[in-house]
């Protein structure tokens, strides 16, 4: 009897292994996403002057391949910049959301990982809606939609980021008419959405 429990005992344990590991285990194509939630978050906190530029660029090195042009991530800014945002401090950017007189609701939707098993590629697609508002009057000031294409390779056993293709519109521009929405020729699917302002950052 003793050792029919004890047997029993080993089964439980090796089960709750086996679906630990299936329910829990990190997966490559479920870092690839985090990874990617990580850079739209860096991204449009930066565009709208909630962290310094060091902050920016030292959070964003560990998704990117060695080397990646560091001149890119700046590219990617969608505000216009009304001083030299690359030496402004914490007071001045505060300064600059306090008086630009326009509040932006930002949705972030990320597809699901795209494999290229011919050239060991994944592929991520994001879509960004950005509705901007007076704040005084609450009347629309303007809309934009930002696509992106995320391209992944292999570098030191990780997958990194290696090139973002990016494209914005403004107003109603109509969706399938946009670039950097398709695979294969197939409206790619989003899985995920989230509000990239409201993720905690640097204080």
């Amino acid at each position: 009897m003793k050792k029919k429990l004890i047997v029993t005992l080993i089964i439980i344990a090796f089960a709750i292994f086996i679906i630990s590991n299936l329910f829990f285990k990190s997966t490559p194509d479920k870092n690839i996403v985090e990874t990617v939630k990580k850079v739209e978050i860096l991204d449009h906190q930066f565009s709208n002057y909630y962290i310094t530029y060091n902050n920016y660029i030292s959070d964003l090195q560990s998704c990117f391949t060695s080397g990646f042009d560091e001149s890119a991530h700046y590219e990617r800014k969608y505000i216009p910049d009304p001083i030299n945002i690359k030496s402004a401090t914490k007071e001045q950017l505060a300064s600059i959301r306090k008086n630009s007189g326009v509040d932006n609701s930002i949705i972030v939707e990320i597809s699901k990982v795209y494999n290229d098993s011919k050239h060991d590629f994944k592929y991520v697609f994001t879509k960004s809606n950005i509705t901007s508002t007076n704040v005084r009057t609450g009347t629309l000031v303007d809309k934009l939609c930002i696509t992106k294409r995320y391209l992944f390779v292999k570098e030191n056993n990780s997958w990194k980021i290696t090139s973002i293709n990016q494209s914005l519109y403004s107003g109603n521009y109509p969706y399938e008419s946009m670039k950097n929405i398709k695979y294969n020729n197939q409206n790619v699917q989003y899985v995920t959405s989230f509000n990239p302002l409201e993720v905690n950052r640097h204080q």
